[in-house]
């Protein structure tokens, strides 16, 4: 698409904001190189006429040329007339196709960027300023409706900060061929920007495909695509399968209302195939096939509630077990790479199923809700209820993170290189300190910052940083010593309610069982990235192999690897693995710049937002953002775009894009939670509702708007 924007006289009226102009957006449905004269190829979408009440020309003066700025006769007429309008449409496509043929010229010369593009034809999108004017060079004395007859190109610059899809993602141009729409799946639900590594990408692609079956297939034909780093959930393809669209409107709009107000924005028929593609076909009953396996679990669940947590429990310790660093040289160490990573998730997909005890507290938490329907402030309450559960992994690390913090072995030593050189004294540290350590470390010491992906740095590897997080924590005033008071005494409101309607046992009952239930929803995330961490390992140690041999220039080079190469150079000692390596690094260098993703792009790079949202306040200062964690507070900002880029200290409000686990430490310190991104599934809400911290999410451009000390009022209730 081309957007136009026009005011009579000169461009500068419409450079500098004195009027508000005409905006024009022109699709280019041109497939070729071949502009047609006749402007067939080219279609004006939409025209929105401006308020247009001034425009600067140019004038005569004693001392030369000037301008002068006058007011338009008829406003609200159309600058450029549909004529000029696709001439300039053009002219934007010639330059285009010029910096394109530049570009393309570049490549031939460069191997360092992706073969795939260099085929074809390229356009780079560009900005230029441009000018219709008289043929015979007079100053028209103010006559901005007459028509002018020559088109000039005053201006043209490449745009820079686009961002550029990956030619796979791309459909032609033309009205004849339909639009694709993606959306990114890890920005919306694991809360990181960064591209996975290449072999950390197909870890986790095997791992959604085992436990989720509507992303098992994926390509131009697929529910998915995961791309160099990137992973996309297929959205038109989805919308094209028997209830498909349901799921996208209503569940993913659930997930993140931003979402699915940037949805309601468009016509998802636009972007849905006459066909239902290949890998969409039977997408419904490979649901319902999962569903089936788990059904006898659900039961169990449901009937013995806590015998089959324990059971659940139970094979979790064997796993655990057997993939914690000192069963390294026991555990499958035959295999071969892609046989470790596939045995172990497939083992691990099909014993899970079998034990979905959280059905129980899932139907615990709507009978607590059904019970207190329409009771005056209940609905807290029962948020207040479901916090700092038993068995949340990240929840019990922050209060692991907070005991560590609080013995003098921590308060006492001023920086990670000593904390490092008192780990290694035998005797400095107390047994106790050593045993917390060492037990926090074999629980958690395989999370850190974009854990899901095999190539991230563990806590366990850099202890030096870990005690700097520890260091950071408020020991007397955190929200952890908050959310343990917060939720007794809400279960004390709630029961006091319960007794006067007659209902005592029935709470009793659904409480006891989202105590001890509802907490393990977060662990299937956390066995899998304890489960990447044993991946991470072994892949070390093939890496520290292939550097030994040669045939690597560094150890971390094994990720850049896909898990077939890797097993294959296992017993391929003269396999070249270098080649391979930049193979697969090519694509990434062509979107190294874009630093914020959209949660969703079409496949010609329109990116989808919802309309910005009001409020009836006149205050200029309230900001509308989703409500995802109750309260209310007040304190001054803190904004981070990632974790430990500085210190969040007691008291202050987080501001961040998006947070996801190994962010826990500062949320342990915030008073409150303001994020660009994610609804109240997302795991920083979720860790909020744990600690007991107000949060809101889906406020767009947060960390722009709001700077450190603002003074904020979060209302995690309204929004």
């Amino acid at each position: 698409e081309i957007t136009i924007t026009a005011n009579f006289g000169l461009g500068e009226s419409v450079v500098s904001g004195v009027v508000t102009p005409d905006v024009y957006v022109v699709q280019n449905n041109n497939n070729n190189n071949n502009m047609n004269e006749n402007y067939d190829n080219f279609a004006i979408l939409d025209k929105t006429i401006g308020d247009k009440k001034e425009s600067i020309w140019l004038a005569s003066s004693s001392s030369g040329p000037t301008t002068v700025q006058r007011t338009n006769q008829d406003p609200k007429q159309q600058a450029l007339s549909e004529s000029q309008i696709l001439q300039v449409a053009k002219l934007v496509a010639r330059v285009e196709e010029a910096y394109g043929n530049i570009l393309q010229q570049q490549q031939k010369n460069d191997q360092s960027l992706s073969s795939s593009l260099q085929n074809g034809t390229i356009l780079h999108p560009v900005d230029i300023e441009w000018a219709f004017g008289n043929d015979d060079n007079e100053d028209n004395g103010g006559r901005e409706h007459g028509q002018t007859t020559t088109l000039y190109l005053l201006q043209a610059r490449p745009v820079t900060s686009y961002i550029p899809l990956f030619p796979e993602l791309l459909t032609p141009r033309g009205t004849a061929f339909k639009r694709n729409l993606y959306l990114d799946i890890v920005v919306m639900t694991q809360g990181f920007n960064e591209p996975f590594s290449v072999l950390g990408l197909e870890i986790w692609k095997t791992m959604l495909g085992l436990v989720k079956p509507q992303f098992s297939t994926e390509g131009p034909e697929g529910m998915s695509w995961n791309l160099h780093g990137r992973q996309y959930m297929h959205v038109s393809n989805f919308v094209s399968t028997l209830g498909g669209r349901a799921m996208i409107q209503k569940g993913v709009g659930q997930y993140d209302p931003a979402i699915g107000r940037a949805l309601a924005t468009i016509d998802l028929d636009d972007y849905t195939p006459v066909e239902t593609p290949s890998g969409a076909s039977g997408m419904i009953w490979k649901q319902l096939k999962r569903v089936g396996l788990a059904i006898p679990g659900m039961i169990w669940g449901l009937w013995l509630r806590d015998k089959a947590m324990d059971a659940y429990l139970e094979y979790i310790d064997d796993l655990m077990e057997r993939c914690c660093e000192e069963s390294d040289d026991s555990y499958m160490p035959d295999a071969d790479f892609q046989t470790l990573v596939n045995t172990t998730m497939e083992e691990w997909a099909e014993e899970a199923v079998k034990y979905v005890t959280l059905v129980a507290a899932y139907f615990s938490r709507f009978r607590l809700y059904k019970l207190f329907q329409g009771k005056e402030g209940s609905e807290d309450l029962l948020i207040s209820l479901c916090m700092d559960l038993k068995g949340n992994p990240t929840s019990a690390m922050g209060h692991a993170m907070l005991q560590l913090a609080s013995m003098a072995e921590v308060q006492t030593t001023a920086t990670g290189d000593e904390f490092c050189q008192k780990l290694n004294q035998e005797g400095t540290f107390s047994t106790e300190f050593m045993t917390r350590y060492h037990d926090y470390m074999r629980r958690y010491g395989c999370r850190g910052y974009k854990e899901i992906d095999i190539a991230s740095t563990r806590t366990s590897e850099s202890p030096a940083e870990f005690f700097g997080r520890l260091k950071q924590i408020d020991i007397e005033h955190n929200a952890i010593i908050n959310v343990t008071e917060r939720r007794r005494q809400a279960r004390e409101k709630l029961l006091e309610m319960a007794k006067e309607m007659g209902k005592e046992e029935v709470f009793e009952t659904h409480d006891h069982i989202i105590e001890n239930i509802l907490g393990y929803r977060e662990h299937p995330k956390y066995i899998y990235v304890f489960m990447v961490a044993m991946f991470r390992r072994r892949a070390l140690k093939l890496g520290r192999e292939f550097v030994r041999q040669g045939r690597l220039d560094s150890v971390e080079q094994i990720f850049n690897l896909s898990m077939a190469e890797i097993s294959k150079a296992q017993t391929d000692v003269d396999m070249e693995l270098r080649p391979l390596v930049e193979a697969h690094l090519q694509p990434y260098r062509i979107v190294e710049h874009v630093q914020t993703w959209p949660l969703l792009i079409d496949s010609r790079g329109k990116i989808l937002r919802e309309n910005r949202r009001t409020t009836d306040s006149q205050d200029p200062n309230v900001l509308l953002a989703d409500p995802v964690a109750p309260g209310k507070i007040r304190g001054k900002a803190k904004v981070l775009k990632s974790p430990y880029e500085k210190p969040v200290f007691s008291g202050e409000v987080l501001v961040a894009r998006f947070t996801e686990p190994s962010w826990t430490p500062i949320f342990i310190n915030a008073s409150a939670v303001v994020m660009e991104v994610g609804g109240p599934l997302q795991h920083g809400a979720i860790i909020a509702r744990e600690y007991g911290i107000p949060c809101v999410s889906g406020l767009e451009n947060a960390t722009s708007l709001i700077s450190d000390g603002d003074v904020l009022e979060v209302d995690g209730s309204l929004g």
